[in-house]
């Protein structure tokens, strides 16, 4: 097993400096800052890499972590096919206007979803739809407010369970008259897939989804 260094925002020199790495990957919030430093002082290159929106970010995250880590020759393989599945993502995007709703579903704890700036926002958005929240981040919803939005698609992550959405529509009845509920676009996503944000995963996950609607499309 991978050693475990610990939160990506509260990591500890010592612990990482005992690991003789010469390279420190993370994202723009890795910290805290007094690590880094220590970090960067002892001879550890730090390189922190913006979250990927869409993606374009994706692609200039790539190209960084290249500079490090590989020539640009050998990069070239991975962007070029990174593009090839953006590519086919738009053309292959969901009707236009097509409004979605990314949930996150906790069982007892309710559920809570997706505004700007968060991983389901940004594999909405990659898939070609438009989010119906427009808050930062993610925030608890109620049932009564996804009546009131009524999106044509719904994303839902769950907490692991096996049959996410035959839970989701039991826990929450009312939900069963909505628009993605009678048309069957309710669809599970992969939650480990958002992790990081937007990733490689994330691509792979809106090509599935993508290829899962249309098959719904085409039932109905």
């Amino acid at each position: 097993p991978l050693p475990v260094v610990g939160y990506h925002r509260q990591l500890a020199t010592e612990g990482l400096l005992a690991l003789k790495p010469t390279l420190l990957v993370g994202g723009e919030h890795m910290g805290p800052p007094a690590t880094l430093s220590s970090l960067e002082a002892a001879g550890v290159k730090v390189l922190r890499v913006p979250q990927a929106q869409d993606g374009a970010g994706l692609l200039s995250g790539i190209r960084q972590l290249a500079e490090v880590v590989a020539t640009q020759e050998q990069a070239k393989p991975v962007l070029e096919q990174v593009q090839q599945k953006l590519t086919t993502l738009q053309k292959q995007a969901l009707p236009q206007n097509s409004r979605a709703l990314f949930l996150l579903s906790a069982g007892s704890r309710g559920l809570r979803a997706a505004g700007v700036g968060t991983g389901g926002d940004a594999l909405i958005r990659l898939m070609g739809a438009s989010n119906v929240m427009t808050y930062n981040s993610y925030q608890p919803i109620s049932a009564e407010a996804i009546m009131a939005t009524n999106p044509d698609i719904i994303f839902l992550a769950a907490d692991g369970s096996k049959n996410a959405m035959a839970d989701f529509l039991r826990d929450y009845p009312t939900l069963s008259t909505l628009k993605a509920a009678q048309t069957q676009k309710i669809v599970e996503v992969r939650s480990e897939t958002l992790v990081a944000g937007l990733s490689v995963l994330t691509v792979d996950e809106a090509l599935r989804l993508q290829t899962l609607l249309q098959q719904q499309a085409v039932k109905n």
